[in-house]
């Protein structure tokens, strides 16, 4: 029993899903190996909620192994090293795509338009996500007195969906 629930964990982030991932900010890359994807409503918006995938470099420890299964990611936050957050709506539109590296962070899609083309297959069940989706986007930085930057991702998951709890 106990190799069962080992090995649904490591389902559980990806590591016995498919899984390919690679992203980058101004040619500084990325390639985890581990992911963990959450779903929690949307503050201030009832008809949407947030799903986000976590990327990670690294297998996660069984400490956060155990604490993923449930939702409970807040221990491994620190440790990521690529998000993509989309808004979707109940009808399973993805309407923004957000995309997150140490440091640096973007809104890549800002409608629903802009979503299908960052994100070229999205299918998510309630409790199981397929997302691909590979581009590049120029984030507008200047208003804030730092220079443009380009963002870059090639994904392809099928992993499980926990909801997010702290």
């Amino acid at each position: 029993m106990g190799s069962l629930w080992i090995r649904g964990l490591l389902a559980l982030v990806g590591l016995g899903s498919s899984m390919t991932a690679a992203f980058s900010v101004d040619g500084k890359t990325t390639t985890p190996t581990a992911a963990v994807a959450t779903v929690q409503p949307r503050t201030g918006a009832p008809d949407y909620y947030w799903l986000r995938v976590f990327f990670y470099a690294s297998p996660l420890a069984a400490d956060d192994l155990s604490k993923a299964t449930e939702g409970r990611i807040e221990s491994m936050r620190a440790k990521w090293s690529a998000v993509m957050q989309l808004t979707v709506d109940k009808g399973s539109t993805v309407w923004q795509v957000d995309l997150a590296l140490p440091g640096h962070s973007c809104t890549v899609a800002e409608s629903d338009g802009d979503a299908k083309k960052a994100v070229q297959t999205f299918g998510f069940d309630g409790t199981r996500l397929r997302l691909a989706g590979k581009g590049s986007h120029l984030c507008a930085m200047k208003f804030m007195g730092l220079p443009d930057q380009t963002f870059t991702w090639n994904v392809d998951v099928e992993l499980p969906v926990v909801a997010f709890r702290r």
